[in-house]
Formats: structure tokens, C-alpha cells, sequence
């Protein structure tokens, strides 16, 4: 049986906290076996960085030192995805 391939989800994230309060559980929640989450913090003043890393101490936080937006806040996080393939979504 060939095993499921080793994925990278990145979450991209300013100020969003109550965002993900609501949409982080569920991808946490997630069966998949070979998954990496990481959220792409740019700069965030509302406490989210440290809310997840309470919360949920599995997923990988990248911090950028401003709000990079949506392209360079991926970017920026890619390198640190240990996946063969990574998906990236924002909540911001």
C-alpha cells in the first residue's frame, strides 16, 4: 500500500485571530496522515501567533516582521514547508 504524500498546508495570517479561532480546529482536526500546518504570521498586533502556539503547539509558526499580504508572506514561508507539496491559503 503506498502511503499518502506528505503535504503543507500554509495559512497566511494578519490580524485574523477570530478567523482562526474559527477556521484553525477544523484543519487541525484533519485525518490526513502526512500533514504539516504552518501559519505565516504577517506582523500580527491582535495576539494570533501566540494564540495558535497555546492552542495548537503542532502547527509551525513563520513570523514575519510586517504584513508581507497574501504572495510574500507565502513566499516567504515556503522555504520552511517540509513537504514535497505545499497548498496556501489565507485568512485575511
Amino acid at each position: 500500500m503506498q502511503s499518502a504524500p506528505s503535504v503543507s498546508v500554509i495559512i497566511v495570517s494578519w490580524n485574523a485571530r477570530h478567523l482562526l479561532e474559527q477556521c484553525l480546529p477544523s484543519v487541525v482536526a484533519t485525518d490526513y496522515p502526512n500533514l504539516e500546518i504552518i501559519l505565516a504570521d504577517n506582523g500580527s498586533t491582535d495576539g494570533s501567533a501566540e494564540w495558535v502556539a497555546a492552542t495548537f503547539p503542532s502547527v509551525r509558526i513563520v513570523r514575519h516582521p510586517e504584513n508581507w499580504a497574501f504572495c510574500r508572506g507565502n513566499n516567504e514561508a515556503i522555504p520552511h514547508a517540509r513537504a514535497g507539496t505545499s497548498y496556501c491559503s489565507t485568512t485575511t
